[in-house]
Parts: C-alpha cells; sequence; structure tokens
C-alpha cells in the first residue's frame, strides 16, 4: 500500500521529468520528429501511470500533429499548450508538497527551471517563428501570454480562423477545375474550437464550399450574361451561442448553417 507520502514523491519525479523534457520539445529538438514522438510518448506513458489526463490528452494532441505531418506552427501551439499543463501541474504540486529541505530524498534530484523561468525561455523561442506562423500566429500569441496561475484547461483549442486558408484553397481549387471564379470571405473573430470538432468541422465547410462551388456558381460568361459580377462569392461566419457552435455559409441567395451535436456530429439546415 502506498502513503500520500510515496505518492508525492512520484508526483514530483514525473513534474521534474515532464518539465525537463519540454524544455526539450520547445527547443530546436522539437524539429526532430523522430526524438520528439519518443520523448512525447514518455510523457504519455508517465502521465498515465499519475492519471494526469489532461497532460496526456495535450501530449496525444502533439503526437497526432507529428503523425499528420501538420506544418510546425501548428504543432508548435500544440506543443505550448502541453507545456501550459505541465507547467499548471508543477506550480499546483509546488503548493501542496514544497520541497523544504535539503536533505530530502526529493532534493537530490537535478530540478528543471521554474516553470516561469522555461516558460519565458519557450516565449522567446517561438517569437522568432512569428513572422512565418501565418493563420497559426493569432494562436500562437495567445498561447506565449498564458497565464501560469490560471485554472487548468485540459482541453486544446484551435482558433476557427486557422481553418480558412484549407477551405479558401478547397473552393479555388474547385472553381479553376469548373472554369469558375470565386471569392470567400469569413467572419469568426477570437472564435476557437475544441481539438476534437476540429477535423470534423474542417471536413464539413469543405464538403459545403466544394457542393456550392459545383451546383450554386455559374461559369463567368453565363453570371456576365445574367448581369452578375463574373466572379461568386461565399460568405463563412460562424459564433458561439447558448447551444454551442454555430456556422452559416451564404452563397447566391442560399444560406446553410451546421450545428454540432454532442458527439459532435453535425446536422445541416439550409435556408
Amino acid at each position: 500500500m502506498t502513503s500520500l507520502g510515496d505518492d508525492l514523491e512520484q508526483a514530483r519525479i514525473f513534474s521534474t521529468s515532464a518539465l525537463a523534457d519540454m524544455d526539450k520539445l520547445l527547443s530546436d529538438f522539437r524539429l526532430d520528429a523522430e526524438r520528439a514522438l519518443k520523448t512525447l510518448l514518455n510523457i504519455q506513458i508517465e502521465a498515465k501511470k499519475m492519471q494526469a489526463r489532461g497532460i496526456y490528452r495535450a501530449a496525444h494532441s502533439v503526437v497526432e500533429s507529428y503523425q499528420n505531418n501538420h506544418k510546425q506552427p501548428k504543432i508548435d501551439g500544440r506543443l505550448m499548450a502541453l507545456y501550459k499543463l505541465v507547467a499548471q501541474y508543477s506550480a499546483g504540486l509546488d503548493e501542496i508538497a514544497p520541497i523544504v529541505s535539503s536533505n530530502s530524498e526529493a532534493a537530490s534530484l537535478k530540478l528543471s527551471p521554474a516553470p516561469q523561468v522555461s516558460f519565458d525561455k519557450a516565449k522567446r523561442t517561438l517569437t522568432e517563428l512569428l513572422p512565418f506562423a501565418k493563420s497559426h500566429k493569432l494562436p500562437l500569441q495567445r498561447l506565449m501570454n498564458v497565464n501560469l496561475d490560471a485554472p487548468e484547461q485540459t482541453t486544446p483549442q484551435v482558433s476557427f480562423e486557422s481553418l480558412m486558408p484549407e477551405i479558401t484553397d478547397t473552393a479555388l481549387r474547385n472553381a479553376r477545375g469548373q472554369g469558375k471564379s470565386v471569392s470567400i470571405s469569413y467572419a469568426a473573430e477570437d472564435l476557437y474550437l475544441e481539438d476534437s470538432q476540429v477535423e470534423q468541422v474542417r471536413a464539413e465547410l469543405d464538403k459545403i464550399v466544394e457542393r456550392l462551388v459545383r451546383n450554386k456558381i455559374a461559369t463567368p460568361e453565363q453570371r456576365q450574361n445574367a448581369g452578375l459580377p463574373r466572379s461568386g462569392h461565399i460568405d463563412v461566419s460562424a459564433e458561439k451561442n447558448a447551444k454551442g457552435l454555430d456556422i452559416s455559409i451564404l452563397c447566391e441567395g442560399e444560406t446553410i448553417r451546421i450545428q454540432p451535436r454532442t458527439t459532435p456530429s453535425f446536422q445541416e439546415y439550409g435556408t
């Protein structure tokens, strides 16, 4: 039977190890996917032992980004979310079980820098990347300004805005293939999705945009003959309300709304 002291000692070992791993993952070390994945796997294994579910899920999110060959700014954003949780775990442990004596067994461990010191170091590294982050710039900035004393938020989030370059590319690519012209705009200021929603929202928007280009937008010549601008237009807006996420897609007088269910799968409404 383990004692409370044993549990706290194991928690301290995990905290020290995780902070050391994050120091590596927030340096150039993260650019080597193979080594980064091994380090993330170690964090996952130890987090599972300690039942640190938020850290486990956040580490898994970074692993998925590497495995899916996401661009580095997106991986960096998820690494910062993981670091925030590790730092909060360490800070919480310090509150309930501070290291009080130099002759304690825990004191013989090589401790990582304090969370704020490591966080400042990570911010300096990522600041150099911001000019290249494009659509990921805003979420990276938000993560870099997190308050380490804030309550733990265990669900990684992604800005709706970061999805739109891919949706725009879908619209333009389909239009070119059909000899059509289209523009796309969006409004979703400061709206963030839960990580579990991102792929489903992206896939649903891709499908709807592709269908609208095919069925609602005519060729430039046909539009011109009808007295319309040569280029069609799709407008996407998203907001959160009491029922959750509400996305509207407007094209040529037709409005399509999609709303996530709790799974979250989607219901689609046409008007």
